[in-house]
């Protein structure tokens, strides 16, 4: 953990920068990047989420997307599982802890949406695709910010991101 970001997949870097740079070493030409935002849709958000995957595709040169979970399961999240092993999935989570109810549920959406996100990135990593996990933090705007610096000082040696 460094700053508000928390990381999970396979990898035995012990900081970020490492973690992140073993992780985008494994693209290859024909690849590409989805970005599995389990957060709440906002303006700044969008923007902030549509410039790493500018960066990301800028930097390697290969397609990437962006879908909000848990919508994406039901269309591209499929593609994900079953097609061929071709993408690099980032899942982002975070956000305050402030939580809708669900009627007669005795659990709110913040919870079923965790669940709905850690269930993907089992199924993924099941599935043998490439996937790891940030946690931003309370602060999503921040995390974002913090998740993009870190990422363009891990892949500072082949140029930024």
């Amino acid at each position: 953990m460094e700053g508000p970001l928390s990381v999970y997949g396979d990898s035995g870097a012990q900081d970020l920068r490492t973690f992140f740079s073993h992780f985008f070493s494994q693209t290859a030409p024909d690849d590409y990047v989805a970005i599995l935002a389990y957060l709440t849709e906002e303006r700044a958000t969008e923007n902030a989420l549509r410039a790493l995957c500018q960066d990301l595709q800028e930097r390697f040169r290969i397609a990437t997307t962006l879908g909000y979970g848990p919508r994406y399961l039901h269309s591209t999240g499929q593609y994900h599982k079953g097609g061929p092993n071709k993408g690099l999935f980032v899942q982002l989570t975070g956000g305050p802890d402030a939580d809708l109810t669900i009627p007669r549920s005795p659990y709110g959406f913040s919870a079923f949406r965790e669940a709905q996100a850690l269930g993907d990135f089992q199924a993924l990593k099941k599935h043998g695709r490439r996937i790891l996990r940030v946690h931003l933090g309370d602060d999503v705007g921040r995390g974002i910010v913090q998740f993009r610096e870190t990422l363009q000082g891990a892949l500072a040696g082949g140029g930024s991101v």
